[in-house]
C-alpha cells in the first residue's frame, strides 16, 4: 500500500491485492482517492489486473498523479507507469517504461514539486552484472537515462531509493530597482581640531569644546 497528499489536501491511495494464504499471489493494483481527509473514498479502480504487485503513488505539482507498479513476465518483472494530470480524475493508458532489463522489483519514484518526476531502480545488464538506472519523465515520455555499474551480481529483492537533495545555495536576489539613485549618503563635515591646553592653564570648555555650526534652535 501507497499513500499521498497532493498539494490540494486530497489523499490518494494504492495497493495490491492478493490471494488468501497460503498461495499468496498478487491479483492487481487498485486506486481510490478521498477529498475530505479521509472520510469517505471512491470507488477502488483497477489499474492492473492478475500478476501485478508493489504498486507507488507520488503527487507531482499542482494536480498530476503517478502510479508505477511491477508486472511479472516469462522474461523477467517489467515497469509499468501510469498518471493522471486532474488529480485523480482521468488517467492515461497504463504504459510500459521502456528499454529496461530485468529489473529488482522495488524501485525508486519521486518528484521535485515542479511538475519533474524521477525514476531509479537496479537492472540486470547484459554481463550479468547489476546496474543503477535513472530516469526523468519530461511529461509525455521517460528520458534522460543514465546508467551507473554496480560491480557485482544483482540479487533477488535488491532496490533503490529515490532521494532528492535540496539546494542549499540560492542565487543573490538582484537590488532594488532605483536604490542608487534614490539613497544618497550626506557629505561627511571635516571636524575642527581640538584646540591644545597648556597643563598650567585652566580649562576653558567653549575654547576645547566649540559648537557646531549646525545645531539645534528652539
Amino acid at each position: 500500500t501507497s499513500l499521498v497528499v497532493d498539494s490540494r489536501g486530497r489523499l490518494h491511495v494504492v495497493w495490491a491485492r492478493a490471494a488468501l494464504p497460503e498461495d499468496n499471489s498478487p491479483l492487481g493494483v487498485y486506486y481510490a482517492r478521498s477529498d475530505d481527509g479521509g472520510l469517505s473514498w471512491s470507488e477502488a479502480l483497477e489499474i492492473a489486473g492478475g500478476a501485478s504487485d508493489r504498486p507507488q503513488i507520488i503527487a507531482a505539482s499542482p494536480d498530476q498523479i503517478h502510479l508505477v507498479w511491477i508486472k511479472t513476465a516469462t522474461a523477467g518483472p517489467e515497469l509499468w507507469h501510469q498518471w493522471s494530470p486532474d488529480g485523480g480524475e482521468t488517467w492515461s493508458a497504463p504504459a510500459r517504461v521502456p528499454n529496461l532489463r530485468n529489473i529488482s522489483p522495488d524501485v525508486g519514484l519521486v518528484t521535485d514539486g515542479n511538475s519533474t518526476v524521477y525514476l531509479t531502480g537496479i537492472e540486470r545488464t547484459q554481463q550479468n552484472s547489476a546496474a543503477l538506472f535513472s530516469l526523468r519523465w519530461d511529461g509525455q515520455v521517460w528520458t534522460d537515462r543514465e546508467t551507473v555499474p554496480l560491480g557485482y551480481d544483482p540479487a533477488e529483492g535488491s532496490g533503490a531509493v529515490a532521494i532528492l537533495r535540496p539546494r542549499l545555495l540560492r542565487k543573490p536576489s538582484p537590488p532594488a530597482a532605483g536604490l542608487r539613485s534614490t539613497l544618497k549618503r550626506p557629505p561627511l563635515r571635516p571636524s575642527a581640531p581640538t584646540p591644545a591646553v597648556a597643563a598650567n592653564e585652566p580649562f576653558d570648555a567653549a575654547r576645547a569644546c566649540p559648537r557646531s555650526p549646525v545645531g539645534i534652535r528652539a
